[in-house]
């Protein structure tokens, strides 16, 4: 059944349509005056909170916990997951007396008992972890590198010496096969023999982080007789992973997998698309030490048949001097097509074959333009691409039909600038495990040709992207992007696209945690053909809406979450609590069957982690939607998982068309 629409609604949807395109074009004009009133920074503004806690109380800071036997005022990082307990155990002055003993056998301890344990008289101390740590050391010969692996459960990568599992998860730490020595040694940036780099040490704790095998790491060194020694010290997450609904879009109903096979760092993900029909990846990761991550997908149900090979390496680290990629796949791939008059579907098939490869060179330059984000360190990056797809057993095709099935050859040159530092923090995407924040900038220009099976068209598009901290309003990462093809029959397929992500400073009320989360983005298709549109299988940014029938020219997405990160601990799973709005308005002036329409949908939910799991966050989603596209099918209840997130990095990937998204 062919739902309603557009008929009586278009004037007052096209007036809202304009509307929220003038208040993007506001918030960027305001969005740039900031940014250049007040310096974009790679750190946000240190904030400290004040809490008071009453005698006969356990503190407990990240993983540490200390007894309280007398009214005591503590100073402490935003950052910081403070929760206080009240004392179920016998009070002793002992214990308290023992922590303060233990705490005063080294200078660094003392200095961070002293930093906690203060009276209202005492000043605290706010000491940030950077280079700083090993600057004392700088260009001091590494002796030896020790490595030790912390038991998963019941331990705490700031007491390497603490072990209290419980009857039910000791069994799971005697089942776990650590990482291998080798497997982290050839993911940091230093051996024995070198001189300490400060920056190699930052850049090589980050690297572990990045896994997704590793919980944290840290990298302490020892000055014992004049000789430098390194421990390198990692807590691994229990490797079984269990994913509803995977987002690999295969349209899985289930994913489970395993990411640390043998302690080596290879994974395997088995995800069950129907009863005879599955997908599987296998993965590994930095393979030989060389940052090249390979793998192989095994696809057998409607979507996709076939099989595909990759080999990719970034820019992981600022010194990286190669990047480059290869892909070789050839796959059948089942669709429908949808006949909104008729309202009828009709599925049909066709086969791709691929050959895609790329390589970049990195250059340290002298380029220093502050005012676009480019400080210290700034790479200049050249990269080249060869895209060549061939479709087989395709719909019929003709110069001005089915552009997406056209047979092409695509070359791709790209340059360009990137400058970029990271930040720790905490209570972003996850529920306290360490995060690194990509702040700083990057340009690009890239320069090609595109062979389709009828016509010849050159390309030319430009990419800018900013981000960092800015000084009472919370971070910002933001991406300009404009591009297009110039062939026989002149200009098309242009875009103009623009997106921002935004999450606040973290606001704390007793044990709570809060921040608010952003996303705005537009998106202006210039003479388009129809392969650039937005197609029924796209997402319109709006959670939880799928399978509906839409094409547009123009798109404005906002989304906004407020996120609290609460006390509760259920079965060794932190829980958080959400509450979101997603608008989304579309217009197409190309084809009047779709007039400007604008949709949305508003909601709450309930997000469960336990970091020292693989296991993705456990999501419960309730949402309603007002308004939605032809056909769409919303998910007014969803219980899922959702995967590891990140942050848009500034680093060079692949040459590639700017995407209509």
């Amino acid at each position: 059944m062919i739902i309603s629409k557009f008929d009586s609604h278009s004037p007052r949807i096209e007036f809202v349509n304009k509307v929220l395109q003038l208040f993007l074009l506001l918030l960027t004009f305001l969005g740039w005056q900031k940014v250049c009133a007040q310096k974009q920074t790679s750190t946000p503004e240190a904030k400290i909170n004040k809490v008071s806690v009453k005698g006969d109380r356990f503190l407990l800071l990240d993983d540490d916990v200390y007894y309280i036997p007398h009214d005591t005022i503590i100073y402490v990082a935003d950052t910081v997951d403070v929760l206080i307990r009240k004392n179920s155990l016998q009070k002793t002055q002992a214990f308290y007396d023992s922590v303060e003993h233990k705490m005063s056998k080294s200078k660094i301890s003392s200095m961070v008992y002293d930093a906690l344990f203060v009276h209202s008289d005492k000043k605290p101390h706010n000491e940030k972890a950077s280079e700083q740590r090993f600057s004392h050391f700088e260009n001091e010969k590494i002796q030896s590198i020790k490595y030790k692996h912390l038991p998963i459960f019941g331990s705490r990568i700031s007491d390497t010496t603490h072990y209290k599992p419980n009857k039910y998860t000791k069994p799971l730490n005697d089942i776990h096969v650590h990482t291998r020595n080798w497997i982290i040694r050839k993911n940091i940036l230093f051996e024995e023999g070198s001189n300490i780099s400060s920056e190699d040490m930052v850049e090589s704790e980050r690297l572990l982080r990045r896994l997704d095998f590793v919980r944290d790491a840290r990298i302490m060194i020892n000055e014992i007789d004049g000789k430098a020694e390194v421990a390198v010290v990692t807590r691994d997450v229990f490797p079984y992973n269990v994913e509803v609904n995977p987002s690999n879009d295969n349209g899985a109903l289930l994913g489970i997998s395993h990411i640390n096979i043998g302690g080596m760092g290879h994974q395997l993900e088995f995800d069950y698309v129907d009863w005879t029909e599955y997908e599987l990846f296998y993965t590994v990761p930095n393979i030989l030490g060389t940052f090249i991550d390979g793998q192989v997908d095994f696809s057998q149900h409607f979507n996709k048949r076939g099989l595909g090979v990759n080999f990719d390496k970034d820019f992981v680290t600022r010194k990286t001097e190669y990047g480059g990629g290869i892909e070789f796949s050839q796959f059948k791939f089942g669709e429908f097509n949808y006949d909104p008059i008729l309202d009828e579907s009709e599925e049909f098939y066709y086969k791709r074959r691929r050959q895609d490869l790329w390589i970049g060179r990195s250059f340290l330059t002298n380029i220093r333009m502050p005012y676009l984000g480019f400080e210290d360190k700034t790479y200049a990056v050249v990269s080249a691409r060869r895209d060549n797809q061939d479709f087989f057993d395709k719909p019929e095709v003709r110069i001005d039909t089915n552009y997406f099935y056209h047979d092409r050859i695509i070359s791709l040159i790209g340059i360009g600038l990137t400058s970029r530092e990271y930040y720790k923090d905490k209570f972003i995407l996850n529920f306290g495990r360490t995060e690194d924040i990509p702040t700083g900038a990057a340009l690009s220009l890239t320069m090609g040709i595109e062979r389709r099976e009828f016509e010849d068209r050159l390309y030319l598009g430009a990419v800018y992207a900013r981000g960092g901290y800015i000084s009472g309003f919370g971070y910002l990462n933001s991406i300009y992007s404009l591009g297009g093809y110039r062939g026989e029959s002149g200009f098309s397929d242009g875009i103009l696209s623009m997106q921002f992500d935004y999450f606040s400073r973290l606001s704390q009320l007793g044990q709570y945690k809060f921040r608010q989360f952003a996303s705005l983005s537009f998106a202006q298709a210039i003479k388009p053909t129809e392969d650039i549109f937005i197609s029924g299988q796209s997402d319109i940014g709006i959670r939880g809406l799928n399978g509906f029938y839409l094409k547009s020219t123009s798109k404005l997405n906002l989304k906004v979450e407020s996120l609290v990160f609460t006390p509760i601990n259920f079965l060794s799973f932190r829980v958080a609590t959400f509450a979101f709005f997603d608008v989304t308005g579309v217009s197409n002036y190309i084809n009047p069957f779709f007039s400007p329409d604008v949709f949305y949908a508003t909601g709450l939910g309930l997000r469960f982690r336990n970091d020292n799991i693989a296991i993705s966050t456990i999501q419960i989603r309730f949402g309603i939607y007002p308004r939605q596209p032809l056909n769409g099918n919303p998910s007014f209840f969803e219980f899922s998982t959702s995967p590891r997130l990140g942050i848009r990095d500034f680093d060079f990937k692949a040459p590639e068309i700017i995407p209509f998204n």
